[in-house]
C-alpha cells in the first residue's frame, strides 16, 4: 500500500487512524488473552470447517456394538448380569475381530451373582446357603466375565478422578512406556483412578481411561490421550486400542513444524501440549458402523460383519448417561466418540492446531486491522469497504483451505472479527464526517441564498427610499399570519413553509427596479396611465425571479418569491392584478402578502397622505374580508393584531406602498 495516498485529510484522517489502531490493538490483546468471545468464535469456525470437510463414512475397520434402548428393553433392566455381558463378548469374539474394546466400567461387584447372594445371607442373617446343579464358574458372575475376557484380546476401561484425594480401587495399571520429548507435555494430573472389580480387571489384555474433556460451551471436540497419575503416564482408551492395532508396547513423543505428535508404530497422532487429540466427526449418530447388542445376542450364528474389525462395545441408551454433545450430534455415545477418533487416527486425518497458533492469531489480527485501516485512510469508502470484506475473507479462506488440505486449523476469529468491526466503525466515522461536510456545505448554501435574497431586495430598496422599513415590517407580518394559520391547523402549513415565506417576502416588490424613476420617485399621486405602468412591477418581479429560478440549483425559495411577486396584488374577488385571479386560485403566499402589504401601506405615512391608525387600518381590512382578502387570513390577522400594531409603532422607517 506504499503507493496509496490519503484521500481524506485533517481530523477525519487522524480519527480513522486512531480508531483503527485502537481497535487493532484491542483485537490483538483479546486474541492473545483468549478472551471469552475468541475461543467461542474459534470453536464455531472449527465446527463449520469440520462439517464442510467431513468424509462420507468412517473407517470400515471400526465397528460399534451398541447396547441401545432396544437392547435394554429386550434383555432387561441395566445393569445386566455379568454373565449376560459375558455372552455378548463371547458372541463378538466368535467372529474373530482384530480386538474388542469395552467402553463400560464395571467398578462394582455384580450383586445378582450367586456368590454375592451367599455373602449377603451370611452377613445379614447368619445363614450359609448353598446351590446345586450350578456349572463351575457361574457362581461368581464377575469371575465368569473375567474368564471370558481373558480368552480374547479385550481392551477395558478405567476412569481417572481429579479430586485432591481421588478414588482408588487398588488396581494395578500398566504404565505407558514413553520415549522422546516427554518434557514438552503438560498432561492433566489425576488424583485417583477408578478401575473394574479385580476379577474383571485381571481378565483384560490392557486398559485405557475413558475420561472426556468438553469445551466451555459444553461440546466435545477433543479427547485426552494421556493422563499423568502419581508421576506416571497412562494411555486413553483410544490410544490403547491404536497400540493394539499397531502391536506396539510403547509410544514416542515427537514434534514437527506444527507441534507435538505421538508416534505409534507407523501412525502419527497430532496432539496438543496437554496431550489432547482433536475430533473430526463424520456425521450424526451411527455414522460409524453400528450393530445393536440385541441383534448380536439374538443372531443364530457368528456375527460375520465383525470379523477382522476393531469392535467397541458401548451404550447409546439415554439412561446410561454416556452421551455427549458434539458438533455433529447432540447425543453421540461414548463408544462412537472413541470410534470416531480411532478412525481419524487410522485415516491420518486427525486435525491439529499448531503450537504457534497463538502468535499467528495475534499477528493475523494486527495485519488485518492495519490493512483495513490503511484502506479507509487511502481509498474511497466504497473501495475500502470492499477491501475490508476481502481482508476478512482472505484470512477465513486461508484457514479453511489449510484445514482442508493439511488438516491444520489456524485461528481466524481475530482477523475476521477485527476486519468486520473496523468496517463498521470506520464506515460510521466517515459517514459522520461526510454528513458534517454536507451540513457545512448546506449552511454555506443557505447563507448564499439569503445573501442573494438580501442583495436582490437591496436593489429594490436602493431604487425606492421608502422600501427598507416596508420590507422588514411586511416580512414580520406574513410570518405572524402564517404561524397563526399553522396553529389553527388550516392550509397544511409547515415550519419549512413559514421559513421559506419569511425568506421570500422581501422580494415581493423586486419588480419595481424596472420602473422609471419618474414614476417610482414621483412625490405625488400617480396618474391613471402612470398607475397602469406601475402595476407592471408585479409582472417584472415575476420575470426577474423566473430568470433567477432557472439559473439556481436550489430554487425552491426563489420559486416562492416569484409566486409572491406575481400575486401579492391579486384580490379574493378577482378584481386584482395582473391576472385577475380569484379565491384559492391565488397562491397562499400571495394572499398572505396582500394583507401584510395593504396593512403596512395603511399605517405608514406618504407625501400624499397621513398614516392611518391601527383601528382604522383594522376596519379597512375587516371590510375587505371576502372581497380583497381571504377571510381565513383576516381571521388570523384579528388573532394577532396587537402584534401587528406593536411592529408598526416600533418602526421609524418611512413606509411606501
Amino acid at each position: 500500500m506504499a503507493g496509496l495516498q490519503p484521500r481524506i485529510q485533517g481530523r477525519p484522517l487522524r480519527t480513522v487512524i486512531l480508531v483503527g489502531l485502537l481497535c487493532t490493538m484491542l483485537g490483538a490483546v483479546l486474541a492473545g488473552m483468549r478472551a471469552p468471545p475468541v475461543p467461542l468464535a474459534d470453536n464455531l469456525l472449527y465446527d463449520a470447517f469440520s462439517s464442510l470437510n467431513a468424509r462420507s463414512e468412517a473407517d470400515d475397520r471400526i465397528a460399534v456394538v451398541d447396547i441401545d434402548d432396544a437392547s435394554i428393553a429386550a434383555v432387561g433392566q441395566w445393569p445386566w448380569p455379568r454373565y449376560r455381558m459375558a455372552a455378548l463378548i463371547e458372541k463378538i469374539a466368535s467372529a474373530q475381530p482384530a480386538s474388542i474394546g469395552v467402553d463400560i466400567l464395571f467398578a462394582e461387584t455384580d450383586q445378582s451373582s450367586l456368590a454375592s447372594m451367599r455373602q449377603r445371607f451370611r452377613r445379614d442373617f447368619g445363614l450359609d446357603i448353598g446351590f446345586t446343579g450350578i456349572p463351575d464358574g457361574l457362581e461368581d458372575n464377575d469371575g465368569y466375565l473375567g474368564h471370558v475376557l481373558s480368552k480374547a484380546p479385550v481392551l477395558g476401561s478405567v476412569y481417572f478422578t481429579f479430586m485432591e484425594h481421588g478414588a482408588d480401587t487398588g488396581c494395578l495399571l500398566e504404565p505407558l512406556r514413553v520415549a522422546g520429548a516427554i518434557g514438552a507435555l503438560h498432561p492433566p494430573q489425576a488424583g485417583g483412578v477408578l478401575c473394574n472389580v479385580p476379577p474383571i480387571q485381571r481378565g483384560l489384555s490392557s486398559a485405557g481411561f475413558i475420561n472426556t474433556q468438553p469445551d466451555p460451551d459444553g461440546r466435545l471436540r477433543r479427547l485426552p490421550l494421556l493422563i499423568e497419575h502419581a508421576g506416571v503416564l497412562y494411555p486413553s482408551f483410544t490410544l490403547a486400542l491404536v497400540m493394539m492395532h499397531e502391536s506396539a508396547d510403547s509410544i514416542a513423543i515427537d514434534r514437527d513444524f506444527y507441534g507435538l505428535f505421538i508416534r505409534v508404530g507407523g501412525l502419527s497422532i497430532p496432539i496438543t501440549r496437554e496431550g489432547h487429540a482433536l475430533l473430526r466427526f463424520y456425521g450424526p449418530a451411527r455414522s460409524v458402523t453400528s450393530y445393536s447388542a440385541k441383534s448380536v445376542l439374538q443372531s443364530a450364528g457368528i456375527p460375520s460383519p465383525l470379523a477382522g474389525r476393531h469392535v467397541l462395545v458401548g451404550s447409546s441408551a439415554a439412561g446410561l448417561n454416556d452421551l455427549h454433545h458434539t458438533s455433529s450430534d447432540a447425543h453421540l455415545s461414548g463408544a462412537e466418540t472413541q470410534a470416531t477418533l480411532i478412525s481419524n487416527i487410522l485415516a491420518g486425518s486427525v486435525p491439529r492446531v499448531p503450537s504457534w497458533n497463538g502468535f499467528y492469531h495475534i499477528f493475523a489480527t494486527m495485519a488485518a486491522g492495519a490493512a483495513v485501516t490503511a484502506l479507509f485512510a487511502c481509498v474511497t469508502p466504497a473501495a475500502a469497504a470492499l477491501g475490508a470484506l476481502l481482508t476478512g475473507a482472505f484470512f477465513l479462506g486461508m484457514s479453511g483451505m489449510l484445514f482442508r488440505l493439511e488438516h491444520v486449523y489456524l485461528s481466524a476469529a481475530g482477523p475476521v472479527a477485527t476486519a468486520f468491526i473496523l468496517l463498521m466503525a470506520l464506515s460510521t466515522i466517515l459517514y459522520i464526517a461526510e454528513n458534517r461536510r454536507s451540513l457545512a456545505s448546506l449552511r454555506r448554501l443557505v447563507r448564499a441564498q439569503r445573501q442573494t435574497l438580501s442583495s436582490m431586495a437591496a436593489v429594490a430598496e436602493k431604487r425606492d427610499p421608502y422600501t427598507g422599513g416596508h420590507i422588514s415590517r411586511t416580512q414580520k407580518y406574513v410570518r405572524m399570519l402564517a404561524e397563526q394559520l399553522a396553529r389553527r391547523g388550516t392550509h397544511g402549513i409547515s415550519q419549512e413553509y413559514i421559513e421559506l415565506l419569511y425568506l421570500s417576502a422581501p422580494l415581493h416588490d423586486v419588480g419595481k427596479v424596472a420602473m422609471p424613476d419618474s414614476i417610482l420617485l414621483k412625490p405625488g399621486q400617480l396618474t391613471e396611465s402612470e398607475f397602469e405602468l406601475m402595476k407592471k412591477h408585479a409582472e417584472h418581479g415575476h420575470a426577474i425571479m423566473e430568470a433567477a429560478v432557472e439559473s439556481s440549483d436550489g430554487g425552491e425559495f426563489l420559486a416562492m418569491a416569484k409566486e409572491i411577486a406575481m400575486t401579492h396584488h391579486e384580490r379574493w374577488d378577482g378584481s386584482g392584478y395582473p391576472r385577475g385571479l380569484r379565491g384559492t386560485e391565488i397562491p397562499l403566499s400571495g394572499r398572505l402578502m396582500a394583507l401584510a402589504d395593504v396593512y403596512d401601506a395603511l399605517v405608514s405615512s406618504r407625501l400624499y397622505k397621513k398614516p392611518y391608525s391601527h383601528e382604522k387600518a383594522r376596519e379597512v381590512i375587516v371590510d375587505g374580508s371576502g372581497t380583497h382578502f381571504d377571510p381565513d387570513i383576516v381571521a388570523a390577522f384579528l388573532a394577532c393584531e396587537e402584534e401587528f400594531d406593536r411592529i408598526a409603532r416600533g418602526s421609524d422607517d418611512p413606509p411606501n406602498d
